[in-house]
C-alpha cells in the first residue's frame, strides 16, 4: 500500500469527504488529498476589501506556519460541490466557520477585462462573480 507522500495529488480524482480531507497542522488546517492544497480549517471573516484580505493572509500564522496566500479562482472553486447549497461544500467536510449566508471569499484571480476587479466565490450556492477590488 502506498502512503499519501508516495502518490502525488491529481485534480482528476473525486474522493468522498471522509477520504478527501485530512486534518493537519495540529487541527488548524485541512489537507485536500484531491488537489494537494492545504486550507485553513476555521477561516476568519475580517474584511471585504481585496487588498486587505490579501495582506491579512500573508501575515497570518496557522498551525504554527506562515506563508499563506489567497487562492486562485480554480483552487477555491475546487472545494465547491455543485450539487449542494448552504454550504456548497462536500457532505462531511471538516471546515468550520464557513461564511455562506450572504458573502463569500476573494481569490487572487483578477478579471481579464478589468484589472480593478477580482473573482469572488460564494459557498452558499457555489457560484462565483467578479467584484471591484475596492468595493
Amino acid at each position: 500500500m502506498k502512503t499519501l507522500d508516495q502518490i502525488p495529488p491529481t485534480w482528476d480524482q473525486l474522493l468522498p469527504a471522509a477520504e478527501r480531507f485530512q486534518i493537519a497542522m495540529g487541527g488548524a488546517a485541512i489537507l485536500d488529498k484531491e488537489t494537494g492544497l492545504v486550507w485553513e480549517k476555521n477561516p476568519e471573516i475580517n474584511s471585504q476589501l481585496w487588498a486587505d484580505v490579501g495582506t491579512l493572509c500573508t501575515a497570518k500564522t496557522v498551525g504554527g506556519r506562515k506563508g499563506w496566500r489567497l487562492p486562485t479562482l480554480s483552487e477555491l472553486s475546487s472545494l465547491v460541490d455543485p450539487s449542494r447549497n448552504n454550504p456548497a461544500l462536500p457532505t462531511g467536510h471538516p471546515f468550520t466557520n464557513i461564511y455562506f449566508a450572504q458573502g463569500g471569499y476573494w481569490t487572487t484571480t483578477t478579471s481579464a477585462a478589468d484589472s480593478t476587479k477580482a473573482w469572488y466565490v460564494f459557498f452558499g450556492n457555489g457560484g462565483a462573480a467578479i467584484f471591484t477590488k475596492l468595493a
